[in-house]
């Protein structure tokens, strides 16, 4: 028995009303939902259903699953109907981003507001590394995935793989490090207030995921891998040389445009965008950093990655340490970090 195609406003679920209903198969309630837009996407969703359609879930390698038969209400199969929460996957296209509508989706995947004709980005073929749940942003622009660190065929090494064995980092330097710089923030200039301690942020001058990447960039074997780990664990990484206190907002925007210049780098995506660029385009809280603020920070990273290959290299006769010493010599021309008197 047909029931109505409208949907509850207040709570997304389907009209089950049978009777009586419109030419276009709606109850006296939900008869404005019929507009000329929503029955050109319901003749679009019933000419889709004419092709045949295949499990929407993905395998433990990330590759979608093909199965065609015992699909769900949501288009997954049983062994990955898990993974199937009911969200939209239309694209919304004055964000440019996913719709975060979980209620009233339809067989097709799609909420009240949209229909086949929004799929203009496709998803990310990646899986979230904690969940293992398939990741839910879009994909670059002529990419499967939506970073390189979704994508199975790149080497993809976490930062935190280089955070100290020892807990407490910033109370163990805090001291050393604020004498270091004479109680001030090195990419502000202004004295540092160290209460409330929120305020302020441990910041590696070199960002960790500069040395992963170049890291990962490397076809290494295990043990060397484990081995230029520990020494830039150990000996680089978490020095108080390549250590600062700086403003949190201050080094969540740092740390963003590092890992986007970074990213976007290893898959074709930075279109000979500078970091400088990056820099001066993130943001935090509707917070921006100014031209001066880039050009201490860039001068600061260019100094310590240039302490940092020098002390790979000082190591010696190591070829892995030596190697990565080249990458990060490399990554500091790509970035344009080398230093420039100040005007």
């Amino acid at each position: 028995m047909k029931t109505c195609r409208g949907i509850a406003r207040s709570t997304g679920v389907r009209c089950k009303r049978t009777f009586p209903l419109n030419e276009l198969g709606y109850c006296g309630d939900h008869a404005k939902q019929a507009s000329s837009s929503n029955e050109n996407r319901w003749l679009a969703e019933k000419r889709a259903q004419r092709v045949t359609s295949t499990c929407r879930g993905f395998h433990g390698d990330g590759k979608p699953c093909d199965l065609e038969t015992d699909l769900g209400f949501y288009g997954f199969c049983v062994r990955h109907r898990l993974q199937g929460p009911p969200q939209c996957i239309a694209i919304v296209r004055h964000e440019d981003r996913r719709c975060h509508q979980t209620v009233g989706v339809n067989a097709q995947g799609f909420c009240v507001s949209h229909g086949p004709g929004d799929l203009r980005t496709p998803r990310c073929q990646g899986r979230f590394f904690k969940t293992r749940m398939p990741c839910t942003n879009n994909a670059k622009r002529n990419y499967n995935f939506c970073c390189s660190a979704h994508d199975p065929s790149l080497v993809y090494i976490s930062p935190k793989t280089l955070d100290p064995v020892r807990f407490h980092l910033r109370n163990r330097v805090l001291d050393e490090v604020v004498k270091l710089y004479n109680g001030r923030d090195i990419y502000h200039l202004d004295s540092l207030d160290l209460q409330p301690r929120y305020a302020l942020h441990l910041d590696h001058i070199g960002e960790k995921q500069c040395f992963t990447t170049s890291l990962s960039c490397l076809e290494l074997r295990p043990d060397d891998r484990l081995l230029a780990q520990d020494v830039l664990r150990e000996s680089v990484v978490n020095e108080v040389e390549n250590l600062a206190l700086t403003r949190a907002d201050t080094n969540r925007i740092k740390g963003a445009a590092v890992w986007k210049f970074l990213d976007d780098s290893r898959t074709g995506h930075r279109d000979g965008k500078t970091f400088t660029a990056y820099l001066i385009e993130a943001s935090c809280d509707g917070k921006t950093i100014k031209r001066d603020v880039t050009r201490r920070i860039t001068r600061a990273m260019g100094s310590a990655l240039k302490k940092s290959w020098q002390k790979l290299h000082n190591e010696g006769e190591t070829p892995v340490l030596e190697t990565l010493a080249i990458n990060l010599q490399q990554l500091y021309v790509d970035m344009e970090l080398r230093q420039r008197r100040s005007s």
